[in-house]
This record gives structure tokens, sequence and C-alpha cells, in this order.
């Protein structure tokens, strides 16, 4: 037998222009029965809609009707048709094998003594039981009305739990996308606000428009904008006009959602301040459903909004203090001041090449910047000795390593930094120093910064060597591979280099 899911929720009478009236289905194979109920319910209107009747004379014909109309709001069943169960068992197809929740059903017989009032109500999903002997049009129209209204308080109970749905499932989403910028989650509220429209039966939505426009510091930038705004001028119209409107509409502090006509003010609030407001023009007007369920998912959209904001300071503030940390090293010593952003440049690309994430690279080749801020604790005689260093100056020279980790240990969110600037001279087979690691026991990080580290010390000038060619510099770090370096991130590098990666960074491409 085919199923056919229920669907009578998707759209809403009263709220959908293109429905304007209840579908009512009459199931009775007494044509008089018929023609009475039809008369009784001709001028019957429920929230100012008026009814359209469909006719059944038999258990049979209502399945096939009910399979083709599938936003039939009440059925008025009869009990006793081709068998003396019929409109039980097409009760039972209705609620059990098409899933039909929503619809309410009256049952009517003329018959109670073969489906008793209290049996019927006790087994079977029914709304009401209504004997063909009280079938005046005074019960007729109670009845009626009160199924209608039933149908119609699930129908949006059923909408908005669909729609909290559509949010709690789109929540993620738009985090990934304001992980990435706030261009992009201003889109994707957009992209959202348009399905939540669809979903609670609003198809002609953007027939006017549907606008997004961020403040700050009293000015206003569109940020995405469709439908009749779709003309606006990304960045360059001043929609502030618009807040000052929903300023208007405001009443004191109660931040609430107004709307006068079709037009519709759903602010981003953060800390009492409007800093982002959806303009939603709409045919026709949203009902009170509709803006309560935008409400709740712009107000988790505006909590999102603070947090990528505060995220994002907290890593400008990262990033400053690294930069002045890497200054202050470069102040010590001049031969490295572009070193340490080629490093961070080498460092990104082999974490890559070898499978770690954008984020997970971007953050060690960051982190590479001060592998040796440790310098600034060696005195200047020796870091910038022209000469070969004696084993004591060397000694000295070693303790920056040590130096480093101990300044960047003080610091939140270092750590990384802090295993580099330790553990970037120590060696694969264990003759590095500070500590003599060996192997795996030394930070990839570090492993991947030690290779670079030499790599572009070799191939440039210092105060104690003239520049090697770059061809004697690879050639140097196959040689110590397996020894020296980590074979693995020598490959790497070995494959970044034939691809021309390498030298695009020693060009400063």
């Amino acid at each position: 037998m085919r199923l056919v899911p229920q669907k009578s929720i998707e759209k809403d009478p009263i709220e959908d222009s293109t429905y304007s009236r209840w579908k009512v289905l009459l199931v009775d194979d007494d044509p008089d029965i018929i023609a009475v109920t039809q008369l009784s319910l001709r001028s019957f209107e429920y929230k100012s809609l008026k009814l359209d009747i469909i006719i059944a004379n038999s258990s049979s014909q209502a399945r096939y009707l009910i399979e083709q109309h599938t936003d039939i709001a009440v059925m008025i069943i009869d009990i006793v048709m081709e068998t003396d169960t019929s409109g039980l068992d097409l009760i039972e197809y209705i609620r059990n094998e098409l899933n039909n929740k929503v619809s309410r059903i009256i049952v009517s017989t003329g018959q109670p003594g073969l489906a008793p009032e209290r049996y019927v109500i006790d087994n079977y999903d029914i709304d009401n039981y209504l004997p063909k002997t009280n079938l005046t049009s005074q019960n007729l129209y109670v009845q009626l009305r009160l199924a209608l209204k039933g149908y119609h308080d699930i129908y949006r109970l059923e909408r908005y739990s669909k729609g909290l749905q559509r949010v709690l499932v789109q929540t993620p989403k738009l985090y990934h996308a304001g992980r990435q910028s706030e261009s992009k989650f201003f889109k994707s509220l957009l992209s959202q606000l348009k399905v939540l429209c669809r979903i609670n039966g609003h198809s002609g939505v953007l027939s006017l428009g549907l606008l997004i426009a961020s403040i700050t510091d009293n000015v206003g930038k569109i940020e995405c904008a469709e439908g009749d705004f779709s003309y606006f001028r990304i960045d360059k119209d001043d929609p502030l006009n618009l807040f000052k409107a929903h300023e208007a509409l405001r009443l004191g502090k109660h931040q609430s959602t107004k709307h006068t006509g079709h037009k519709n003010f759903i602010p981003l609030m953060i800390d009492d301040n409007v800093v982002a407001l959806v303009y939603l023009e709409s045919e026709p007007d949203l009902s009170e459903h509709d803006l309560a369920i935008m409400e709740v998912f712009v107000t988790q959209c505006a909590s999102m909004l603070e947090s990528f904001r505060l995220h994002n300071q907290h890593e400008d503030d990262y990033q400053q203090l690294i930069n002045t940390m890497a200054d202050i090293a470069e102040f010590k010593d001049r031969d490295t001041a572009a070193h340490i952003n080629r490093m961070a440049r080498y460092t990104e690309i082999i974490a890559l090449e070898m499978g770690l994430s954008e984020s997970t690279a971007r953050a060690w080749g960051q982190a590479s910047r001060l592998h040796d801020v440790g310098k600034m604790g060696i005195p200047d005689n020796i870091l910038q000795k022209p000469g070969k260093l004696s084993d004591q100056e060397f000694d000295i020279m070693r303790t920056h390593t040590v130096i480093g980790a101990s300044i960047l240990g003080k610091i939140d969110r270092m750590g990384v930094a802090k295993d580099i600037a330790l553990s970037h001279h120590e060696h694969w087979d264990g003759s590095g120093y500070p500590e003599g690691k060996l192997g795996d026991d030394i930070p990839l990080p570090s492993r991947i910064v030690g290779l670079v580290d030499v790599f572009d010390a070799l191939i440039n000038e210092r105060c104690y060597k003239n520049p090697w060619p770059v061809e004697e510099a690879v050639d140097y770090l196959k040689l110590k591979k397996g020894n020296q370096f980590d074979p693995t991130v020598t490959e790497a590098f070995m494959r970044l280099y034939e691809r021309g990666a390498i030298t695009q960074i020693i060009g400063g491409v």
C-alpha cells in the first residue's frame, strides 16, 4: 500500500495568501447526511476563512482523496459504511499508515450500538464523537470550530518546532562562517533567514527585500542585501536611516521587534547596543510567530557575533605581542631582521605539506618568529662577534634556548613558541642542545624550525660568514638527513623545493 507523508503543516490558510480556505472532508455513504451537513456549513467561517468541503461516499474513496489532499484540516467520518468498521479502519489508516497526526477527526454515526462512544474515544485518536441523532447545525458548528482551532494550534506548534530545529541545526554553520570573517557571517545569516521564511510558509517573503546592515561608531555599512534591496551598493550606501527608524520604534529601553505594515526591524544587540540590523519588507506581513522564531535566531547570532569579535580582538592582541617580541629580538640581532619572516613562511608551508591543518600551520609559523627571542639575554659582544666563537662563548650562546623558553613560558598561549625556542637546536640523533633530545621526543614544530633555521642561515650573509649558494645549502640538508634533521621533515622540504615553493620565499614572492 502506498504511504503518503502528511504535509498539512506546510500551509497555513491564515498566513498563506495562496491558500484561503479550510479543507474539510465529509465521509458518509448517506447522501442525505452529506446534503444536510453541507447546508449547515454553507456560511461557516473561522478566522475570516470559509470552508472547502470535499465529499467521499465510501472509505475507499476517502483514502484516495486523503492521498490527493495532504492539507485537510478536519475530517468528519461515518463509522458504518461498506462494513460495520469501515470508518474506524479509515481512522487507523490515517493515523498509523499515513502518520497523519495533524488533521482533526470527528466521528459521526447513526448506529452507536456498533461503535459505543466510550470505546471509540478510548481506542482511536479522534477529537470528538457526534451521533447523527445530535447532528444539528449548532452542534456541528461547535464541533467544527473546536476542531479547526485544534488543527491551527497544532500547525503553529509544529511550525514553531521546525523553526527552532532549524535554528539549532544552522547555528554551528553560522559559527563556522563567522570564524572566517564577519562578512561571511552576515551572508550566511541572510541565507538562513530566507530559509526560515520558507519554512514558515512565506514563499514570497522576498517580493520586497531583505537587508542586513552593521553599525560601528555611528557609521552604517550594508553587509548584504537581496530582493528589491539588491541594487544597494555594498559598503557605499549608508543605511543609518534604517537604524534611526528602528530606534524610533523602540519603547524606552525595552528591546523588542516592532513592525508597521510590512516593514520589520530585528536588531542584533551587544551590551544594549545595536551592532547590526535585519530589515525585512515582506508580503504578506510576518506573523508574531514568524518574528518570534527570527528573534530567537538573531539573538543567538548576536551572541556569536560578540564571541567572534572578542576572539578576534584576542587574536589581534596575541599577534601584536608576537610582533613586539620579534621586533625586540631583531633590535638585538639586526642580521636576522628579515630572517624571522621567512622562517614563518617556511614553517607554515612545511607543516601544510606534512598534512597539518591551515590553522595549525599558521599558528606554528607565527610561533617560529620567536625562536631566537632568548638572544635578548645574550651579551652583544658575543651575539654580534664577527669571528668564530670560543668554546666558552658558544656555551653562553647556547643558553638563548633556555632563556627564550623561560620568557615565553610565562605567557599564556605560548606553549608552541616555548617548545620551539627551547628545542630548535636539538638534533634527530640526540647530538643537539640544550637537552640532547632524540627523534620524536623533539616536538615536531621544533624539528621543522630547526631545519629551516639552518637553511636560511646558510643562504644569507651573517656577520661571521658569507652566504652559501642555495644548491649547496640544499645538499647540506640532504647530507644531514637522519642525523641532524628529521627525515620526514627533510623530505617535505625537498618536495617543496622541487616545486619552487622554497625559492619563492627566498626571492620574497
